[in-house]
Parts: structure tokens; sequence; C-alpha cells
């Protein structure tokens, strides 16, 4: 499903851009622990559609399977939800 990969990649490039905010407007210690936070959520998003590419061409298919998606996506609400 490539509205799915889509996705994530969005969820990616926000995480990023509120990353590249808290560093650019605050300079301050928290600021950066929030930007590495925010950068540890978008490189899960960009693994997720990475290991998606792979297993696409390993199996020939260029379609994403959505159960394995959702599956990868609860893994990151699972990540998310350890971090602090």
């Amino acid at each position: 499903m490539p509205n799915a990969l889509q996705m994530l990649k969005e969820c990616a490039l926000i995480d990023l851009r509120f990353a590249l905010l808290d560093v650019e407007f605050d300079g301050s210690r928290e600021a950066v622990a929030r930007a590495l936070h925010h950068a540890d959520e978008a490189r899960a998003y960009l693994s997720i559609v990475l290991a998606q590419l792979i297993d696409d061409v390993a199996e020939g298919d260029e379609s994403a399977d959505a159960a394995s998606i959702e599956g990868s996506m609860s893994e990151v609400v699972v990540l998310r939800s350890a971090t602090p």
C-alpha cells in the first residue's frame, strides 16, 4: 500500500522538521535532547519504509503489504511509548 509508505515518509519529515526547529530556535541542552528524540523517531519511520521496500523488491512485488506495514507501525508505537 503505497499510501501507507508515503504516510510514514511524511511522519519522518515532520519529525526531522521539529528536530531542525528545536536546534535552530533554541540551542539549549533540552532542545538538543528533543531534536535527538525527533531524529530517532524519524529513523524508526524510515527504517520501516526501507525494510518494506527491500521486502517488495525481494518478493518482486511493487506494492507494499498493508498487514506488514501495520505490524511495523505497531512496533513504532510500542517503541515510542517505551521512550522517556
